[in-house]
């Protein structure tokens, strides 16, 4: 599969709004441990004749973009893309529900939405299922993948722990171009037995995470891969519980306010401002964000580390901006036990520097024909520069984008899509490859304002 199948993958803006910050707009169960053993069923893994396949090695082609992993699945002859994110269910969109005539429902559970909001969401028993040559039966996906984060990302949904757990072994590589299934780790390269971190449940039971709120207790948080445990700067935190989610798309690992607030940077402490969606609503969110000296994970210590802090979820998340430095290896054990991942850093070294790249400072949306700044640092370069949070954009370098299609956002804005250079270099911490970017907007007094703006680090005061 070459990277023009998958239409526009979403820049990282749009991203961080709709995938990241820990994961959570994707929707978050809120059921009891009853939960697990009707989400996590035996997977029957089969070929596309239909025979039973116990021995295996699958490279599926992958395109990752704006720290986002996109795979093409395959359901009744037809292509659907699908975000891979391991911190989530098999998640689905209204629209694929329709286009796959799935029908009705077989069952409904209970969502908990990025906002806080709690909503019904039905469930459909799936077979045939196709993941390059594998088929994936028994499986069960929730409809929560919103309008919104479809548009965006032109994604049916996404693949996460669900349907992963049908192979014993699944890697997502550090050339970030391959999804592997494998029933054999002997058969997988980039692959450090050394370093494996056990997850921390058990089939039939859910951690139950201490001090983050009553309502999340012995919920089915540790469905995703989880870990006990994360030192930070150089101190062990024995009790926090730290999440592997390939759908967190923010350049930030997320932590906890008790651990944000003991091992922030002071100097480098900043505040952004983002617009979250969850089912069909939208509300305007504030997060601190700052860098720590440093995250170890098992034998690999990343150096210089951005923290964002998100309380919602009461775990730490490492996400995809950590995971692509690494050759990220989930083993889903025999029946569920003895799970755990193993991490390879992509050179010889354990030790990875993340220190945040310059960039532009500003995250998109889209909405009716129009771009707006959707992601943005309080009081920093962009707005000191007269640029604000919900001002239109209407123009882009020299292109004029103040009455766009979706198509046409995708297109503009979208990697590998190069008709103006892909959004992700006006997002925070983000590759380089331009000095300055001049733009024009529309603030909400109706003003036009054109400025040129510098690259800047995230925490840049000026």
């Amino acid at each position: 599969m070459k990277a023009k199948k998958i239409m526009g993958i979403g820049c990282l803006g749009i991203l961080i709004i709709l995938i990241g910050v820990v994961g959570f707009v994707y929707y978050n169960l809120t059921q009891n441990a009853k939960h697990y053993e009707s989400a996590v069923v035996d997977i029957q893994l089969t070929d596309k004749n239909g025979a039973t396949v116990t021995t295996y090695y699958e490279e599926v082609d992958i395109v990752y973009a704006d720290n986002t992993y996109v795979v093409n699945l395959n359901y009744n002859g037809k292509v659907y893309p699908f975000v891979i994110d391991t911190g989530a269910l098999f998640v689905i969109s209204d629209d694929f529900v329709k286009e796959a005539n799935l029908g009705r429902p077989s069952s409904q559970i209970k969502l908990t939405n990025a906002l806080g909001k709690t909503s019904t969401a039905n469930q459909y028993e799936i077979n045939k299922i196709g993941l390059g040559t594998l088929v994936f039966n028994n499986l069960k996906a929730t409809v929560g993948w919103t309008p919104d984060a479809k548009a965006s990302v032109s994604s049916y949904g996404s693949i996460g722990y669900q349907l992963l757990r049908g192979s014993h072994f699944v890697q997502l590589n550090a050339a970030r171009d391959k999804l592997i299934l494998s029933s054999n780790k002997e058969k997988l390269t980039g692959f450090n037995t050394k370093n494996k971190l056990d997850f921390t449940y058990q089939q039939g039971k859910v951690f139950d995470v201490p001090g983050i709120g009553k309502e999340l207790k012995n919920k089915v948080i540790a469905l995703s891969p989880t870990i006990k445990g994360i030192e930070i700067n150089g101190e062990k935190n024995p009790n926090s519980i730290t999440e592997f989610d390939s759908g967190n798309t923010t350049h930030y690992v997320t932590l906890t306010s008790d651990l944000f607030k003991k091992y922030k940077n002071p100097e480098k402490l900043h505040t952004i401002k983002i617009l979250i969606y969850g089912n069909g609503q939208k509300a305007v969110n504030e997060y601190q964000a700052s860098e720590a000296k440093s995250i170890k994970l098992g034998e690999i210590e990343f150096k210089n580390v951005p923290i964002l802090e998100v309380n919602s979820l009461g775990v730490v998340d490492v996400g995809a901006y950590v995971m692509r430095h690494l050759n990220t290896t989930f083993d889903w054990g025999q029946k569920h036990q003895q799970e755990g991942v193993y991490l390879a850093p992509i050179g010889r070294s354990n030790t990875i520097d993340l220190s945040p790249e310059s960039s532009f400072g500003i995250g998109l949306r889209y909405e009716n024909n129009k771009v707006i700044v959707g992601k943005i640092v309080v009081n920093g370069v962009v707005e000191k520069a007269g640029i604000h949070f919900g001002d239109q954009i209407i123009k882009w370098g020299q292109t004029d984008v103040s009455n766009i299609t979706a198509k046409q956002f995708k297109d503009y804005f979208y990697y590998p899509n190069t008709a103006i250079k892909p959004l992700s270099d006006a997002i925070l911490g983000i590759t380089k490859r331009q000095d300055s970017l001049h733009i024009s907007v529309v603030n909400k007094k109706g003003d036009t304002i054109s400025r040129t703006i510098q690259r800047h680090y995230p925490f840049s005061k000026k």
